[in-house]
Formats: C-alpha cells, sequence, structure tokens
C-alpha cells in the first residue's frame, strides 16, 4: 500500500478502509515520503498498526482535512504513538485560531479541531474512537501530553454522556491543569461529583474548572442542595457580595456566561432552581422541561 502512495505524488484526497488487511509490522523502517497536493485524508477501521504506519511515512504539507475513525480494541501500546503522529499531523494543519471539542462516552471517544474564522482555508481534524479503552487515559493523552500545548487552542469543549461515577472521578482527575476549558456539559450522569470538583480548589490549587463560562446539564440526577451549595461556593452569598474587596470574593472563578437546566416535566425541584436562576442572573441562565424519556 504504501508503495502505491509513493508512486502518486499529485494525490488530493485519500480515504483508506482496510479493515480485512493484515497488521503491517509496526518496527518495520518505510522512508518518509511527501504528497504536496493531499488535502484530505480519512482512515476507517485501519488496524492500529496500519493506521501508525500510514501516519509516521506520508508527509503532507497542504492538508486541510484528516479524519481517523479507529477500533480502540487493538493493542494499546500502539495508542500512544497514533496520538502522536495524529498530533505531528495537526501541527501542520493548524494556522489559525482554533477550538478543541471532546464528546465521550462510556466506551467511545470523539476529538475534534477545527479552525476559526477562517472561511474557504479553514481546516478540521476529527478522531473517533470506540472500543475498550478507558476514555480519561486517552483525555490525558490528548490534553496533557508534554507537548500538547505546543500549539494551544482558543478554547475546550466537553461532552459527557452517560458516565457512571467511576468514569466521571477519573475524568475529573484528569482534567486538574488542563487549560481553556470553556463549555462542559453533561447528560444523563449523576452530577454529585462536579458540583464537589466545581465548588472549590484541586490538587492543582485552582478551582474546578477555573475558566468555565458555559455549564449545560441535560437530563441528569442530583441533590438540589448541592446545585445550590455549587453556585454559591462560586460566586459567595449576599453577604460577600456587598465586601468586593474582601480576598475570598477576589479568588472565585470568574461568572458563568450561560448555564443551561434540562429535565423531564414536573422533575426539577422549583425552589432551587428559581434560587440558582437568581444568583447566576436572569440573562444567562435557561431552564427547560424538554427531556422526553
Amino acid at each position: 500500500m504504501l508503495g502505491i502512495l509513493r508512486e502518486c505524488p499529485v494525490l488530493e484526497e485519500l480515504t483508506l478502509s482496510l479493515r480485512p488487511a493484515a497488521n503491517v509490522e509496526t518496527s518495520r523502517k518505510d522512508h518518509p515520503f511527501t504528497l504536496a497536493q493531499l488535502r484530505s485524508i480519512t482512515f476507517v477501521s485501519l488496524s492500529f498498526s496500519w493506521t501508525l504506519a500510514l501516519l509516521k511515512t506520508i508527509r503532507a504539507p497542504s492538508v486541510r482535512s484528516v479524519s481517523l475513525y479507529l477500533n480502540l480494541s487493538d493493542p494499546a501500546h500502539l495508542l500512544l504513538p497514533i496520538i502522536k503522529s495524529a498530533r505531528t499531523l495537526l501541527s501542520t494543519l493548524i494556522d489559525t485560531q482554533y477550538r478543541v471539542s471532546l464528546t465521550i462516552s462510556p466506551s467511545n471517544l470523539e476529538w475534534n479541531c477545527y479552525s476559526i474564522g477562517a472561511g474557504h482555508n479553514g481546516w478540521n481534524f476529527e478522531f473517533t474512537g470506540w472500543g475498550q479503552q478507558p476514555v480519561s487515559e486517552l483525555v490525558e493523552l490528548i490534553l496533557l501530553e508534554k507537548d500538547a500545548n505546543r500549539f494551544p487552542p482558543e478554547s475546550i469543549s466537553i461532552d459527557l454522556e452517560d458516565s457512571g461515577d467511576s468514569q466521571f472521578s477519573q475524568l475529573l482527575e484528569k482534567l486538574d491543569g488542563v487549560e481553556r476549558i470553556h463549555t462542559f456539559s453533561v447528560s444523563r450522569c449523576g452530577l454529585e461529583l462536579l458540583f464537589t470538583y466545581m465548588s472549590g480548589r484541586t490538587t492543582t490549587g485552582e478551582w474546578g474548572l477555573p475558566e468555565l463560562k458555559n455549564l449545560n446539564l441535560y437530563d441528569c440526577y442530583y441533590d438540589p442542595s448541592r446545585l445550590l451549595s455549587m453556585i454559591l461556593a462560586r460566586y459567595g452569598s449576599e453577604e460577600s457580595e456587598e465586601d468586593d474587596i474582601s480576598e475570598s470574593r477576589r479568588d472565585r472563578p470568574p461568572a458563568l456566561k450561560e448555564m443551561t437546566i434540562s429535565h423531564a416535566p414536573d422533575e426539577a425541584d422549583e425552589d432551587t432552581i428559581d434560587l440558582v436562576k437568581d444568583i447566576v442572573g436572569d440573562d444567562c441562565f435557561y431552564f427547560y422541561e424538554d427531556v422526553d424519556r
């Protein structure tokens, strides 16, 4: 396969799906070659070994779109080199400000990076993995490897779906020290761990999600008093608001720009919702009873 691609120097789009193919030796040393006009790369269900061989061998200085769809049940020791090679491609793409979004479910991860305001010169990078790899470890590989912030994103958005307490706890531990998480969305999860995490300082000495601007909670279960406690911890009580020069006031994280809570009809504690709305503000708090189970 690599030999065929090497003979296609004017190739502009590459899409490969080689699920039935035999693995390629990961120790094999193929000399890198350049496909100068290649603008789009898509790998679907390739084995880790083939994905790694292709990413390490092909040089694509003009690429604008990269999409990788992988089964994470392949040998785990190849995943880190794949992420690092994918980042090498990503560094080729980055020539404008960009955003990162992560969508996480019990056994799936979607990692998307896309340019901001670049018009027809925009670019995108998409990594979708499914299988049994620990998702929290994948998040650590993506966000916390020491070379991950060579090109820091403008903002990071995380969407967590159907997560149990164990996975949620492991994920929150990995987020300590990650900068520019501006949006955090949770669907169909318990929120006790999140509210505790957001209510004070973590192991880094910073507040949990210290730069958060948007919090979206959809069809989640929680103790209403814990929601109110978290909001009071981040915003302060009415007494502390009267003393703007107090140290505790200055040390709190910035106020949310938008908070959205969605429940099934007649399910929410409306008294608590009203109190939270009063603290957060009418202009940035949204409550819906639109969940249809």
